[in-house]
Parts: C-alpha cells; structure tokens; sequence
C-alpha cells in the first residue's frame, strides 16, 4: 500500500487524476482543484486566473462570520468550482482579506479605463505575481495532509459518484476558458 506525504509526492497525472477520484468520494473535489489552479497559476500568473481563483473559491469566506463549510443542499457538495472549505477561518481570516484586497486592485486595473483612473495601482497590480495564493495553497494542503492523505492509496482508484461525470465535464470546460489544465490537474 503506497501513501503520500505531500501534494508533491501527486507528479504524475495519473496519480493526481486518483487522488481527484478519491477527493470526490470525499465531497470535497474543490480544494482539489483550488490546489492545483494556484500550482497553474505560479507557473503562468495572469489577471484571469487570479481573478477567477478568487471569485471561485476564496471570495464567499471575507463574507462569512463562521468556518468556511459548505451549508445548503447536498447538490452544493458536487460542485468542483466552490467555495474551500478551510475548518478555521479565524485562523486564515488575515490572509483572506489581503488576497482579496490584491484581486480588487487587480480589477481596477483590468482594463485601460482602469490603468487610466488607478495609475497608482498600475506598476503592482497590472501583472499579477506567481506566489499570491501560496498562503491559501498551504492551508488548503495542510488540510488535505491530515484529512485525506492517511487514507488514500495510491494503488487503487476510486470510483467517482454518479453526480460528479456531468459536474467535472462543465468545470473542465471552464477551466479550459480560464487558461487552466484541467487534464494536467487530474479532473477528467
């Protein structure tokens, strides 16, 4: 029986399409693919991408007052483009905040109206830098560390549940919109 330590110990995409696979048994593809669009994102930052990590998964929790769980109906949970769940959002609430003060000055200035009327903003949000969701990732991979990785085998596959075929064939098709590689990722 093989284990992982560490996202890293995930290089190939057949591991990593597994461990997508085991992820959705576990409701919680999201911090999944959160994790790996960031991983996408420092090797290609773009203003599409940070926008799109931020709108998708970190957004809801600024508004938020408790953890960062999934509430509603259990259709919500087979969602791969939601909200992470972060368990501890006192904890992460800073980080957060600042990512997300940085994804705002990024849509300031996203268009040249904008670099126009936030020319103060131009030089450091116009081109966003690979590293600016690392908090997050490590949280998120700190998480998936003592939750999912003591369980998960790398020499078996996990059977997806029935809602999720439709679910990963749309989210890929957004991904691919975005810039991202949802092939790459393992979600397919």
């Amino acid at each position: 029986m093989a284990r992982i330590t560490s996202m890293a110990d995930l290089s190939t995409r057949e591991l990593r399409h597994k461990f997508f696979n085991y992820s959705c048994q576990a409701l919680e593809p999201n911090n999944h693919v959160f994790y790996y669009c960031v991983q996408q994102f420092d090797a290609n930052p773009s203003k599409r991408k940070a926008i799109f990590i931020f709108d998708t998964f970190l957004k809801e929790l600024l508004a938020e007052s408790t953890g960062g769980t999934v509430g509603g109906d259990l259709d919500a949970a087979y969602d791969l483009l939601r909200q992470v769940n972060v368990y501890d959002k006192a904890q992460y609430d800073g980080q957060i905040t600042r990512i997300g003060a940085a994804v705002g000055n990024i849509k300031k200035v996203k268009t040249w109206t904008g670099k126009l009327f936030n020319r103060g903003l131009v030089a450091e949000y116009a081109q966003p830098k690979a590293g600016m969701f690392a908090a997050a990732q490590k949280q998120i991979e700190g998480l998936m560390r003592s939750d999912w990785f003591r369980a998960f085998d790398t020499n078996t596959t996990a059977v997806v549940p029935g809602k999720f075929p439709v679910k990963i064939q749309k989210s890929s098709q957004t991904l691919t919109s975005v810039g991202f590689d949802p092939d790459e990722m393992g979600v397919y």
